[in-house]
């Protein structure tokens, strides 16, 4: 079967709203601002955040201009049309002191993030410029499992955002999460941990672009970390004018390379690790069910992470009731050197399940799970002597339907072959042929 063209209706519609929304908020901004004329010195010793904030704080257009490295602690989005500009050569370096991190209160807060209690819903947001953020990540990483990290760049609930020419080097925590609608990422790297391929023991947590929310297209990228390269998330519940009606829909995700993470950024995370819905952190599960639908990840290669296409239910998910993944399609990828297994699906919230390729034997663990038309096309993948060629572990009283094997080759392994359970559907063209049971 061919390829799905941007130049289909679905996706050109997709694409000319994502682009026109998101290159509007360049043409919103009524004043720019360098930041120097506030005081900032960019001399990577003095602290800037003061002079950066009253920037953000007066003005639309906020610009960081070459040469400089300008030291800041957090700052925040108070108002709607904001675009930073952080010029080729300038970098924006993250505050060294793990300790100091916040100068006031003890909550560790992200380097870039919105004010929700001043702007529920920030309009028109941009960044662009060539320049570098660069969270000085090395310094937090060995704490894990002991202390909380920045992100470094935050958006909880936007309407029209570009990200555009920008890198993110090394990360606390996650590069870039951003929830909302009409959202375009394009043309940027990051780089956490770059001369080490050690994942997940190495920069933790360290997602790329981490997403959710209606009409996001993410394209030309370039990514080297230690966790999920690209993980879709569903939104949460909450601010109806931000998409946040438990559903994430309408994502293109094309021409992107990931390597060294967890999951390769091929992964539809119905959940985030440790990021739990609002209403989870409130008191107890969402009532509601949450749901991705129409996702497309597309030309990606995938190399050196622990898993390639496919997706996981994160364990802070792992009792809300009710949940699906439907009409999601992964092609056009080639997977090389996955540590465990290139393509996948885990409806269990537990890694150990992936790693032995077999379901939890536990009975109280969630099904909560119904996944329905997932599609892997025109896919090449080299595994390593004795991985499994794919696990596909679905619920017995919620399976996994509509599966379909098109045109997917892979090499190596040396007859583990692939596992599945409650997992049907089909194939054509494929070699091997995985383990579906058909039902049609």
């Amino acid at each position: 079967m061919p390829s799905r063209s941007i130049a289909d209706p679905v996706w050109l519609v997709l694409t000319v709203s994502v682009t026109t929304r998101a290159f509007s908020a360049l043409q919103a901004a009524d004043s720019s601002c360098d930041v120097t004329y506030y005081g900032a010195v960019g001399d990577n010793h003095t602290e800037d955040t003061l002079a950066v904030q009253t920037a953000l704080d007066h003005c639309s257009t906020v610009v960081f201009p070459s040469p400089g490295r300008f030291l800041i602690r957090p700052v925040f989005f108070r108002h709607s049309d904001i675009h930073l500009v952080i010029e080729a050569g300038a970098t924006v370096v993250a505050w060294p002191d793990v300790d100091t991190w916040n100068a006031t209160t003890h909550v560790v807060r992200p380097l870039f993030s919105q004010d929700l209690g001043s702007v529920s819903v920030l309009h028109n947001f941009s960044l662009t410029g060539g320049g570098v953020i660069d969270g000085q990540g090395w310094r937090w990483w060995p704490f894990m499992k002991t202390r909380s990290r920045p992100i470094l760049l935050q958006m909880g609930s936007v309407s029209g955002a570009l990200i555009s020419n920008t890198t993110f080097r090394d990360s606390p925590s996650f590069h870039v999460e951003i929830r909302g609608v009409d959202i375009e990422i394009a043309d940027s790297r990051v780089e956490a941990n770059i001369d080490n391929c050690g994942g997940w023991a190495t920069a933790p947590n360290t997602d790329a672009f981490n997403i959710a929310g209606h009409r996001i297209h993410l394209h030309d990228l370039w990514v080297h970390n230690g966790d999920d390269c690209i993980p879709t998330n569903p939104q949460n519940y909450g601010n109806v004018a931000a998409g946040e009606d438990g559903t994430t829909s309408d994502v293109l995700v094309e021409r992107v390379h990931c390597e060294c993470g967890t999951n390769g950024g091929v992964v539809i995370v119905p959940g985030s690790r440790g990021i739990p819905p609002l209403d989870w952190r409130a008191g107890g599960p969402n009532p509601h069910p949450r749901l991705i639908r129409n996702v497309t990840y597309r030309n990606m290669t995938v190399v050196n992470t622990n898993q390639g296409a496919g997706f996981k239910i994160s364990e802070a998910y792992e009792n809300v009731t009710g949940g699906v993944v439907k009409d999601v399609t992964w092609e056009d990828i080639r997977i090389i050197n996955p540590r465990n297994v290139p393509i996948y699906i885990n409806v269990f919230a537990e890694d150990a399940s992936l790693a032995a390729c077999h379901p939890p034997t536990d009975a109280s663990r969630p099904d909560w799970l119904t996944a329905v038309n997932l599609h892997f096309r025109d896919i090449v993948a080299t595994v390593a002597a004795g991985s499994f060629l794919g696990c596909f572990l679905c619920s017995p009283t919620q399976s996994c339907t509509g599966l379909l094997f098109d045109n997917v080759t892979i090499s190596g392994g040396n007859g583990s072959g692939f596992r599945c359970f409650n997992a049907h559907g089909k194939q054509t063209s494929s070699s091997p042929a995985p383990c579906f049971t058909s039902v049609e």
